[in-house]
């Protein structure tokens, strides 16, 4: 992970990311509002970021917080495991969320287009 990205990912983290632009998967103020449930139902899910910039992926804890898990460089792929209802975001370097999903079960790719 870059130290820019790395930086900005966790000033995220730090603050509220209130009046984010809707998300074309989950509204990323929907997402951010609410902890992710308590499940025990495995998922593996893979996140291609398809722009040109850095992204950050986030967990949204089962407490609500926010909690940094990887660093995606343009036109790359990862690879990550979670459980199904957990909410996930992507992050810009500007801390905008600009993609956010709830997994359900069955779904395991998402693309960053924006």
């Amino acid at each position: 992970m870059t130290s820019k990205l790395v930086a900005a990912l966790l000033a995220a983290v730090m603050m509220a990311v209130p009046g984010v632009a809707e998300a074309s998967v989950f509204s990323c103020v929907q997402t951010l509002e609410s902890p992710s449930p308590t499940s025990i139902e495995t998922i593996t899910f893979t996140v291609r970021n398809a722009t040109s910039e850095d992204k950050g992926l986030v967990w949204v804890t089962d407490e609500g917080g926010l909690q940094v898990y990887a660093a995606i460089t343009p036109g790359q792929t990862i690879t990550q495991q979670s459980f199904v209802g957990h909410r996930w975001a992507i992050l810009d370097l500007k801390n905008q969320c600009s993609f956010a999903f709830e997994l359900e079960a069955g779904e395991t790719s998402f693309e960053i287009t924006e």
